[in-house]
């Protein structure tokens, strides 16, 4: 019983990539809402200049779900608007489909559009971003 050397003539098994398997950590820069003016929402409350958020690429859409729905709370529906617009842009920079970033595009429009927009946020974009699936983008 001396060595112990594998000698298999099995193939290697070959496991899916973390980007694959939606493991793949990414960081995503917080919106900067503080140009953003809603009548008497302090303007301080959502101001996180320079500060990421450090997520596993399967957790994007539920992420940014959750945020948005923290800004309408703390902000309102122009600063959530915008929020979303800036997940949105940074989606498509680093994992969604085309066709899924030109979904979330249009919903963020339609829902900044909506005169209820929370509404549609609870009823269109949050079911739309909880269904989201990362995607290896090529580099």
């Amino acid at each position: 019983m001396g060595d112990f050397e594998e000698q298999s003539n099995q193939p290697a098994v070959e496991y899916p990539s973390l980007i694959e398997r939606g493991e793949a950590p990414i960081e995503l820069p917080q919106p900067d809402l503080t140009g953003i003016a809603e009548g008497m929402y302090p303007k301080s409350d959502m101001r996180q200049l320079g500060r990421t958020d450090r997520i596993q690429a399967r957790a994007f859409g539920p992420h940014v779900a959750q945020r948005v729905e923290a800004v309408f709370q703390q902000r309102g529906p122009a600063s959530a608007a915008a929020a979303l617009s800036h997940y949105c842009e940074l989606g498509k920079e680093i994992l969604l489909e085309p066709s899924a970033a030109r979904q979330l595009r249009a919903l963020t429009s339609s829902m900044a559009k909506s005169n209820q927009p929370e509404r549609f946020f609870q009823s269109e974009v949050r079911p739309f971003l909880l269904r989201l699936v990362p995607h290896a983008r090529e580099r």
